[in-house]
């Protein structure tokens, strides 16, 4: 079996907007970085519900924040940060 990967160089949303509805919180898609050791957010954002619906093999390539390199990694192991309003 080929391994999922998601590229999201882009900045359109991957999601629908099935499952945001009232009472769902957002949040931005964070990881990380091997280099700084430092978390940076993405831009993309999910609700928790979403964001269990990632199959477990999915990788996304992003460039990170913190050292300005890409990087890759299993979206599982990313992390939710709600945003708060």
């Amino acid at each position: 079996m080929v391994p999922m990967q998601l590229s999201l160089l882009c900045t359109a949303p991957i999601w629908s907007n099935d499952l945001r509805g009232a009472g769902r919180k957002m949040g931005e898609l964070t990881f990380t970085c091997p280099t700084t050791s430092q978390e940076f957010g993405t831009g993309y954002r999910f609700t928790a519900e979403e964001f269990q619906l990632v199959p477990t093999p999915a990788t996304i390539t992003v460039r990170c924040k913190q050292c300005r390199q890409l990087h890759q990694f299993k979206i599982v192991v990313g992390r939710i940060r709600e945003e708060s309003h």
